[in-house]
C-alpha cells in the first residue's frame, strides 16, 4: 500500500452506490468491479486525494437526490 492510500472497508450496496453516484474514474471504477468480498466487506485501498473527491461528489449527489431515504445512504456514505 503507497504511503497516501487508505484501506475502506464497505458493502456491497456502498459500492453500488459509489459506482452510481460518486462518478469513479475509469481506474477507481475498475478497483471497485475488481473488488472481491471477505466476509460480507469489500476491502479497497485508495488514495486520500480520490478519497476526497468521493466524497465532494457524493456531497453533490445528495442535493439531486429526491429520495430521502437514498439521501441518508449517501449521507452515511460520506
Amino acid at each position: 500500500m503507497k504511503p497516501d492510500e487508505r484501506l475502506v472497508q464497505l458493502t456491497r450496496r456502498e459500492v453500488e452506490l459509489l459506482l452510481r453516484y460518486a462518478y469513479p474514474f475509469e481506474a477507481e471504477t475498475a478497483k471497485l468491479r475488481a473488488c472481491k468480498p471477505r466476509k460480507l466487506w469489500y476491502d479497497i485501498q485508495i488514495g486520500a486525494f480520490w478519497l476526497s473527491q468521493w466524497i465532494g461528489d457524493l456531497s453533490y449527489s445528495i442535493r439531486n437526490v429526491r429520495s430521502t431515504g437514498l439521501r441518508e445512504e449517501l449521507d452515511a456514505l460520506c
